[in-house]
């Protein structure tokens, strides 16, 4: 056990200490370079007589020798003891041959008083060895002795450092400045020559030149009592230049503050990289204070053997792999896996690795895998008696692992590749070295880019011939061959694929390479609903097929494509009619629509051209009729264009077409343009398409950095309602339309609402809000989806489900339709927003239906989160030359509102109805415009509040002028009044009254009690006026 040392309490700067520690270099009897030093605190000379000097050996309880002082010292000076066989030239005050002065590391040394230990180094009873081969100085703070131990006490300098030998300064001589160094809270030693991660002096490993370099940040901290004088940092030695000082370099520091300063390492070349930190300072004892910095200069090295996959699950499974990557084999012990743990990870260099292993010699594209020497359990795949156990596999997330080609003091220095680094890197997961087209190369440096990181159950659950897998790494490309196999492992997407025998997507599944080639007489086949992923390049020397609703997406940019044989991508169009058009855009470059639309009337090709388009009287038709304009040839990608179904007997209800040639891929800039009406910024109508073989999000299209500069936030898809044998009196083709911020609305009953995506091959318009160029951009694809092409069943996008949202369709029995969308967003405002708001795009022949919102005509419409207390208005129009019966109804709901009673409010007839029981049925007349009859409300009250003001008569509002007997009503606009009804706070119609002046008289005896009542005025040009009014 530890010896606790009792004792007086003894005052400050009253009693001697020992200020300074040397163990230095020996050699057997010829010469030991030992040195004590004892200082007098006080200002008064100290007869030694009373004192000696003992020495405890290794974990002895007892002293094992003494050694009795003589002389005097005196006030604020020091004594010297040292072995007499010292060969260093130091004169002392007692040179002793005792035992007491072989003192080693793992000894300790006390001064004692009348054989009463005042002071001491080291804990007598522990055999740790604390102090070899280093000298240990006193902090100037210390003002007495201190018979139990405290490093914290004590400055730590290398071997036979005696700069300060025989002087000591302290507090107790007066007010001084103590200077203290820290790096990451950790000190760091006056001439310290060990360098650690923990005090940021080992700066780690970095490519040479590297763009940022390294940064580390010290502290010089004043811990003394007067001014510390900081006048310069500098950086010395044979790779100062690879160290650059940023921040304070000179500065006054008073007691107990402190200044911070950086250093970026940025390595000229490869290998350790060594300088001096050099600090000027006031403290004499420690001036300058100096003390080693080191990096490494990091990177790829030509080792045959790399380090290919590292695995660290739950318990006991931890496995390795290494992979000889060369064309050579290696010899048996001419490589060693080592592994850094602990304090060997955070001080590397110049120390024996940890734990080290031989490793076997290994055959090109030979791969060993290493577990545990514990029970392992998974995954259970890679125990299959080839595993190699070793203690190294029994690393922590924070542990460094190596290949070397030696394993001594020299192992890291020699080092050819290494994963980790001596933070939490690396726990509970799995990283597999990049393979493939990314093809990361043996590093001296560990970057987690040169990696892959996998969830330890991606990997458990590895299929056979995956890189992933332990005990599997595939080097180079593979290849499909003429025996349906794979002759270098499955392809997935860090790989380069070839195809040399037919290969069908939906017998062998989905594709995903880094870069495909198909050779000359093989035939890739893309099935409806399968995709081929591709990272970069593809290259078609054979055939490839894209079957309808099949894709083949794209990631890079910047990847080619080369298409020496056939490229075909197969489009059908869901149930059309006769005489009906489709709207379309050209995946593949040079296709022509004589050629791909062939079997169509060869005059039906028409394009949009929005300069042409003038809506002066805003009837929402183009007033000169020139806004679509015939088209023949090539079709230009990113353009849409119209072609018309085959005329064929029997007619044949869908169109089946193929696109040939080099499919489109990475950045396209597609032409936006304004309408040649400037007095009306809602009607740049431009008519574009998806330009890629596979979908697009629509999102990503509309909410691109750029493009939300050019475009508003909506997109309408041309739809065919009316088949072939419709008999439904009012059914017409019309938009269907979808809202970045609010989500999508059908275009008929039952029909799609556009899910977010847009198809390959899809024509659809935009509306522009400013003149350029819009971009697609690979980011913008998805390899699924791609099946909403004029899709005949509604669909749901996930986002719909996520907000409360309501659908209302206005409808009859005769094929009539139009649907609205109001949804309650976050983000979202009462006023027009264009990623939230859609107005209607009038291509409905008969009927429209809306929202209300600052005059304009919403088909969609996006509000703040709902409160309850909302009022909506809708408007309808009716373009039929008759009067006919319309229904509304609620379509569906999203969120709150499938738990809420939603009201539909008819002014007209002072009525409320609940829509969640059934529609509600309505008369209109012919050509007939209703702006202010409806709103959808929450609630069953008539008459809410102010709210409920006409909105067609925004500009007008009721004036009520009160006299002592009268309410004198009129209006703004001083227009003649038709009739005037008075309501109740509950909504019962109480009077009403008929006029054809400009002001009306109500006698105030009208009114039964005071309270709340509204007054509905009609005025003779049929807009209505609500006024809210308090008796």
């Amino acid at each position: 056990d530890n010896v606790k040392l009792t004792g007086t309490q003894i005052s400050y700067c009253a009693e001697l200490i020992i200020s300074e520690y040397v163990e230095g270099t020996s050699s057997g009897t010829t010469y030991r370079n030992n040195y004590i030093e004892i200082y007098n605190p006080t200002n008064q000379e100290i007869d030694l007589t009373e004192y000696d000097l003992t020495k405890y050996t290794n974990d002895n309880l007892d002293p094992t020798g003494s050694i009795p002082l003589t002389g005097i010292i005196s006030g604020y000076d020091t004594f010297l003891i040292e072995d007499t066989t010292e060969n260093l030239g130091i004169d002392a005050d007692i040179s002793s041959g005792s035992s007491v002065m072989d003192f080693n590391g793992n000894d300790k040394i006390a001064l004692r008083k009348n054989e009463e230990t005042i002071d001491i180094i080291g804990i007598i009873g522990d055999n740790i060895n604390f102090a070899e081969d280093i000298t240990l100085r006193r902090k100037s703070f210390v003002q007495s002795p201190n018979n139990q131990y405290n490093e914290d006490e004590w400055d730590t300098y290398g071997l036979e450092d005696l700069s300060n030998l025989k002087s000591h300064v302290s507090y107790c001589s007066g007010a001084i400045p103590e200077i203290e160094v820290l790096g990451n809270l950790n000190n760091i030693s006056d001439g310290s020559l060990i360098t650690n991660t923990n005090n940021n002096t080992y700066f780690g490993g970095i490519e040479p030149y590297f763009e940022n370099g390294i940064s580390k940040s010290f502290t010089i901290k004043n811990t003394g009592n007067d001014i510390l004088n900081i006048d310069e940092i500098k950086i010395l030695g044979t790779n100062a230049s690879d160290f650059t000082l940023t921040g304070n370099s000179a500065s006054n520091i008073s007691p107990n503050d402190s200044i911070q300063f950086d250093v970026n390492f940025k390595p000229s070349a490869k290998g350790i990289r060594t300088a001096m930190l050099s600090i000027s300072n006031n403290d004499t004892s420690e001036n300058p204070f100096n003390f080693i910095i080191k990096g490494e200069g990091t990177g790829a090295s030509s080792s045959p053997l790399m380090i290919t996959q590292y695995y660290e699950g739950d318990g006991n499974n931890k496995w390795l792999e290494v992979t000889n990557i060369s064309d050579s084999p290696t010899q048996n012990n001419e490589y060693f896996l080592a592994l850094y743990r602990n304090e060997d990870a955070s001080n590397q260099i110049g120390r024996k690795p940890s734990i080290k292993k031989t490793i076997l010699g290994l055959n090109p594209g030979e791969t060993l895998k290493y577990s545990s020497s514990l029970n392992v359990n998974s995954p259970e795949y890679a125990i299959d008696g080839n595993e190699i156990k070793t203690n190294i596999c029994t690393f922590d997330g924070n542990d460094i692992i190596i290949i070397s080609t030696t394993d001594d003091e020299s192992c890291w220095i020699n080092k050819v590749d290494i994963i980790g680094n001596n933070s939490y890197w690396g726990n509970n997961r799995s990283f597999v070295r990049k393979y493939g087209c990314e093809n990361a190369k043996p590093s001296t440096g560990f970057n987690v880019d040169d990696w892959i990181l996998f969830e330890i159950s991606d990997v458990n659950t590895a299929s056979k011939g995956l890189s992933i897998r332990i005990g599997e790494h595939y080097i180079g490309s593979t290849t499909y061959n003429a025996d349906n196999n794979w002759d270098n492992g499955l392809p997935d997407m860090r790989r380069s694929v070839t195809i040399t025998h037919n290969y069908s997507t939906m017998t062998n599944g989905n594709l995903e390479v880094c870069n495909l080639s198909i050779s000359a007489n093989a035939t890739v086949e893309v099935g409806s609903e399968y995709h081929i992923s591709i990272k970069n390049d593809l290259t078609v020397n054979g055939a490839l097929e894209v079957l309808h609703q099949g894709s083949v997406f794209m990631i890079n940019d910047l990847g080619t494509v080369i298409n020496n044989g056939t490229t075909n991508i197969h489009k059908t169009t869901t149930i059309i009619k006769p005489y009906d058009y489709t709207y379309w855009s050209s995946p593949v470059k040079n296709a022509t629509l004589s050629k791909v639309f062939s079997a169509s009337p060869q005059n039906s090709f028409y394009t949009f051209e929005t300069p042409n388009y003038i809506d002066a009287d805003n009837d929402s038709n183009d007033d000169d009729g020139n806004a679509w304009q015939s088209a023949n040839g090539l079709m230009l990608i990113g353009k849409g264009y119209t072609a018309m179904a085959p005329i064929t007997s029997p007619f044949i209800n869908t169109q089946s077409v193929i696109f040939s040639g080099e499919i489109n891929n990475g950045t396209i800039d597609v032409s936006v343009e304004l309408s040649g009406d400037n007095s009306n910024n809602e009607d740049d109508w431009n008519f574009i398409g998806n330009p890629y073989p596979s979908a697009i999000i629509a999102d990503s299209l509309l909410n691109n950095q750029h493009n939300k500069t050019i475009l508003s936030g909506s997109i309408y898809f041309w739809t065919h309602s009316t088949a072939a044998n419709s008999t439904q009196k009012y059914c017409t083709d019309d938009y269907a339309m979808y809202t970045v911020g609010t989500g999508g609305i059908a275009a008929y009953s039952n029909g799609s609402i556009p899910s977010g995506y847009i198809s390959s091959g899809q024509g659809f318009f935009v509306e522009a809000l400013n003149e350029g160029n819009i971009k697609f951009k690979n980011s913008m694809r998805v390899k699924s989806d791609n099946n909403n092409f004029f899709k005949s069943n509604p669909l749901k996008s996930e986002k719909a489900k996520e907000k409360d949202k309501i659908w209302l369709d206005l409808f009859n029995n005769e094929g009539a339709f139009s649907q609205i969308l109001i949804g309650f967003i976050n983000g979202a405002s009462t006023s027009i927003e264009s990623n939230f708001d859609g107005q209607r795009f009038k291509g409905n022949n008969y009927i429209s239906f809306y929202s209300i919102a600052d005059d304009h005509e919403l088909a969609i419409q996006g509000l703040p989160p709902f409160q309850g207390n909302e009022i909506i208005p809708l408007g309808v129009t009716s373009a039929i030359e008759e009067e006919i019966e319309l229904k509304i109804k609620l379509a569906q709901t999203n969120g709150v509102f499938n738990e809420l009673d939603i009201y539909l409010l008819d002014k007209e007839l002072n009525k409320i109805h609940l829509l969640n029981k059934e529609p509600y049925a309505f008369k209109i007349q012919k050509n007939t415009k209703l702006q202010n009859r409806f709103s959808l409300q929450f609630d069953n009250s008539i008459l809410k509040n102010d709210v409920l003001t006409d909105v067609s008569a925004k500009n007008e509002k009721l004036i009520i002028t009160k006299t002592s007997d009268q309410l004198i009503v009129s209006t703004t606009n001083k227009s003649i009044i038709s009739s005037l009804d008075v309501f109740d706070v509950l909504g019962r119609k109480i009077n009403n009254y008929t006029s054809n002046q400009r002001e009306l008289a109500l006698p105030k005896n009208l009114f039964d009690t005071k309270g709340i009542y509204y007054l509905k005025v009609r005025l003779k040009n049929s807009k209505v006026l609500i006024k809210k009014i308090l008796l």
